[in-house]
């Protein structure tokens, strides 16, 4: 795990301070702002330096210092646990690091944020560190990740119709996916391919603790209509209409068309789409009036 290179100490840093790692030093912080001696920021903002810097101020500050010290200490003791217990999960998998991150905002009931660091794994350790549970609480949680991982992980055969290469499909399949209330996060915006693509395989992975059948069905359901997509935008399934309009209506239509930088009918059928996926389908994909 790489973070910034700390910045100089202040003259009087306690000694037990100079070789504080990153999670010690997040954890000091976690404490005192649990205590209401320092004031939290908004989460995650402010550098690790920073706050290492803000609380050895603080603490050279007290009378009682080296109590406060000692307090820190014992509740990183039986707060922290072990760093090998996170040495399966690799740091660049976005997609384990997504499905972790859920796992433990619905088991837990704490809000996540995502995008406040450079790296999403950081603010996994961040976020779990700051659990407030107890060690074997936590030990269970992260080794019970560690053995479903496998599990719940969607195959790629399943997946490998989603290209990598195409940010219309991506784009298009991040969308589909928040219709219906699967996004694997709903407070994330991926907008890098890769970061697409993890965040929509993850969204599958987190179907997994469900019923089987469920995921299976939704995913034929998108697969279905990302074909049907496809062959309508080829203009082979296309016949010609005429739809009488009101010039305000077709006034509307062609800035919607400019807005959008599509087609007057490729913005008919967009509209006609989301229309009947919000009134004709329910959550899972399925026709809600005709079996």
């Amino acid at each position: 795990m790489q973070f910034n290179t700390p910045q100089p100490l202040p003259v009087n840093t306690p000694k037990e301070f100079e070789n504080f790692s990153f999670r010690e030093i997040q954890c000091a912080w976690n404490y005192c702002c649990n205590n209401g001696w320092v004031t939290q920021p908004l989460i995650n903002t402010i550098s690790i330096d920073q706050k290492r810097i803000y609380l050895e101020t603080y603490l050279n500050g007290l009378g009682n210092r080296q109590n406060i010290i000692d307090q820190i200490i014992s509740y990183q003791k039986t707060t922290l646990i072990d760093y090998s217990y996170f040495n399966w999960i690799d740091e660049e998998d976005k997609r384990l690091i997504h499905i972790i991150l859920t796992t433990l905002a619905s088991n837990f009931n704490i809000p996540i944020n995502i995008g406040l660091l450079p790296k999403i794994f950081d603010e996994l350790i961040i976020t779990f560190d700051a659990l407030p549970y107890d060690m074997s609480t936590k030990i269970h949680f992260i080794t019970n990740q560690r053995d479903t991982w496998g599990q719940i992980r969607t195959k790629d055969s399943e997946l490998n119709w989603l290209d990598h290469n195409n940010t219309t499909q991506l784009n298009w399949a991040w969308e589909y996916l928040g219709k219906f209330n699967k996004r694997i996060n709903a407070n994330i915006n991926p907008i890098e391919n890769n970061d697409l693509l993890c965040a929509i395989q993850a969204s599958f992975d987190f179907m997994s603790h469900g019923y089987k059948s469920d995921k299976v069905l939704f995913l034929d359901r998108m697969k279905k209509t990302w074909s049907q997509k496809k062959f309508r935008d080829s203009g082979k399934a296309k016949k010609n209409y005429h739809i009488p309009l009101t010039k305000t209506t077709q006034m509307q239509l062609e800035k919607l068309a400019e807005f959008k930088n599509l087609r007057k009918d490729q913005v008919i059928e967009e509209l006609i789409l989301k229309e009947y996926e919000a009134t004709q389908l329910d959550e899972k994909g399925k026709n809600k009036y005709f079996r």
